[in-house]
């Protein structure tokens, strides 16, 4: 795991290699000329397995990569290369010099990279399809700086950063960033399966992800089977191979984790697996809530007990804290993540770290791919105006329990609409997905109306390729690996798997009111049949009301409360008044939850970032 920074300039390049090269290098340092820096991590969460050479140079250009490439045999051997096996970025030179971007075509991997042309003086940056790595970007002086983490960027020499209210404004209503922008004003973030060229006359952002959407016609169900099993097995296979150390993997009641840790186990080959589960403490009231359990363990323990994994269930979290938001910050750079889950993923990163992994496998991106529903599966069927089976099926989905009439209908319209009219409708029955204004926004951000990201109309399928790109969780991801040691990876991330999910035609997700029936048939030989047949959704921290008190708060609150900057960016003053109402015995739902477990915490979270970023700035952190 390493973290790229770098900045190319207009004037005369240097003659002769590019310098500095030293793996080691100060990622905030800058000079005038054609210059790239690599920064490797103190610890190399992939080092036991590839170790990657994150860099290449030759006298025409510079590559960077931060990630990993799965199909570097099949590359290889279509260039005709012979150099060394694990050289990633040597491997990304020799094909650049054959395809030009058209290798993009071609990658299959999580990864952000870098490449320089340094006799044309051009620089182009590039993401994976999935946004497994993050890579940001800013202009400045006719030149293009680059770098894994904002701050990066932000806090270069000479430099105040500005904060994008916007953005803020957006992140403290719960929305999530529009496409490229980040917390601070001119850094902007390389689109997901997108690239950005420059060079000194022009900057280009352009999507180069642009996958088939046309449905799989297969000769019969066994044949799906049999093509779910192979992407499962080849995305599991590809971020477990060679790995000498134990295994970890989340693991919950839902298909997504559970088919993750059972696939890791089944082609383990012997090694040890460890399962993470969080759960409530024992004897925790309610059992369900709104239809979903507030306990995953016991399912969760049916899976490990399969597969003979070694199952660990972490039933407190810790309490948010001052110092630990201040640590959480400087490390993802990012304060609105769902912070009090994030706990309990630390606390995981933790367990993995403490049994010698330096891989934790997720499940992120299984509702988006493999494990899509009924709701892409009916929005299609109204997309290719095939009424009668749509009439059919959305029947069938509300008398299973599926949904109100009025939200099949809404959720099936929906991809097919302009995005103002899809509003409208959601409107007039009470599913508007443009909320009000953050309670916590400051003086600085009141009159700044929340932005939800346009929908244009189009196929379900695109929709949810859209929705991959939005869960951008890789600033997170990256911050966990630099700090921590461990890399989180998600199979359903693989690139050839969201190919084949985004072709699944709508009877493989949903068939006579029954959702996901491909995926039931396909994961019955590896998970229980409980697992398989269970009809609700866990709650995620069902007991967060024990992550976040009173006390903790006012700590924070102390700490923020002086610094000019969140004053005008956060009401202090809603924060003391949710304070002096603090709700006693609460449980999940609810406007309590949405408040105290959601969004307090991106408040609190924004202003201790501030408190950092300007203490950096002033060069006293």
């Amino acid at each position: 795991m390493i973290e790229i920074s770098g900045r190319a300039g207009v004037d005369r390049p240097r003659d002769g290699p590019l310098a500095p090269l030293s793996p080691e290098v100060d990622i905030a340092r800058f000079d005038d000329r054609l210059v790239a820096l690599v920064a490797t991590a103190p610890v190399a969460a992939m080092a036991d397995r590839f170790r990657p050479s994150p860099i290449a140079v030759t006298p025409d250009h510079v590559a960077m990569i931060d990630g990993r490439i799965d199909n570097r045999m099949e590359l290889a051997a279509a260039l005709g290369w012979r150099g060394p096996a694990r050289d990633d970025a040597a491997l990304i030179l020799a094909g650049w010099a054959r395809w030009g971007e058209a290798l993009l075509d071609r990658l299959v991997g999580d990864y952000a990279l870098v490449v320089v042309d340094r006799r044309r003086r051009r620089v182009v940056l590039a993401r994976d399809p999935a946004a497994q790595r993050p890579l940001f970007y800013a202009l400045f002086e006719g030149t293009i700086a680059f770098a894994s983490r904002p701050l990066a960027l932000a806090l270069r020499p000479g430099h105040t950063p500005r904060w994008d209210r916007q953005r803020l404004a957006d992140g403290l209503a719960g929305l999530m960033a529009r496409d490229g922008h980040s917390l601070f004003a001119g850094v902007r973030a390389v689109p997901p399966g997108g690239l950005v060229r420059w060079s000194a006359e022009e900057v280009a952002v352009a999507r180069w992800f642009a996958p088939s959407l046309e449905p799989l016609r297969l000769a019969g169900q066994e044949d799906y089977v049999a093509a779910y099993r192979e992407q499962l097995d080849r995305a599991v296979m590809a971020r477990i191979d060679g790995l000498s150390r134990p295994i970890v993997a989340q693991l919950s009641s839902g298909y997504d984790s559970a088919a993750v840790a059972a696939t890791a186990a089944r082609l383990a080959g012997g090694s040890p697996l460890l399962a993470l589960t969080a759960a409530p403490p024992l004897g925790y009231a309610p059992q369900r809530v709104g239809g979903r359990a507030t306990d995953e363990s016991g399912l969760a323990a049916l899976v490990a007990a399969q597969h003979g994994m070694r199952h660990c269930v972490l039933r407190q979290p810790p309490r948010l804290s001052l110092d630990g938001l201040r640590m959480t910050m400087r490390r993802q750079q990012d304060p609105f993540s769902n912070l009090l889950n994030g706990l309990w993923h630390d606390q995981c990163l933790a367990e993995a770290r403490a049994a010698g992994a330096t891989v934790m496998l997720g499940g992120a991106l299984g509702n988006a791919t493999l494990n899509a529903g009924a709701v892409p599966a009916l929005g299609e069927l109204f997309a290719q105006s095939e009424w009668r089976r749509w009439a059919r099926e959305a029947l069938a989905l509300h008398r299973a329990g599926g949904g109100s009439g009025w939200r099949i209908v809404a959720d099936s319209a929906g991809p097919s609409l302009p995005g103002w009219l899809d509003q409208g409708a959601r409107r007039l029955i009470g599913r508007a997905r443009t909320p009000p204004p953050g309670r916590f926004a400051g003086p600085a951000l009141r009159d700044l109306s929340p932005s939800p990201v346009e929908r244009p109309p189009g196929r379900p399928a695109a929709d949810r390729l859209a929705s991959i790109a939005r869960l951008d969780k890789a600033l997170l991801v990256k911050g966990a690996a630099l700090e921590l040691g461990v890399a989180e990876l998600d199979p359903f991330a693989d690139r050839r798997l969201i190919e084949f999910s985004l072709r699944l035609p709508p009877e493989q997700l949903v068939a006579n009111g029954v959702a996901r029936p491909l995926a039931r048939r396909a994961l019955a030989d590896r998970l229980p049949v409980d697992v398989i047949e269970c009809r609700h959704r866990g709650v995620q921290l069902a007991n967060w009301h024990d992550a976040i008190d009173r006390q903790g708060v006012r700590e924070i609150v102390e700490e923020i409360s002086a610094n000019a900057t969140v004053r005008e960016l956060v009401d202090l003053a809603a924060i003391e008044r949710a304070i002096a109402r603090w709700p006693t015995g609460a449980a999940p739902g609810g406007d309590d939850e949405l408040v105290y477990a959601s969004e307090l915490p991106s408040a609190l979270a924004l202003g201790v970032l501030v408190v950092e970023v300007e203490r950096a700035a002033q060069g006293t952190a």
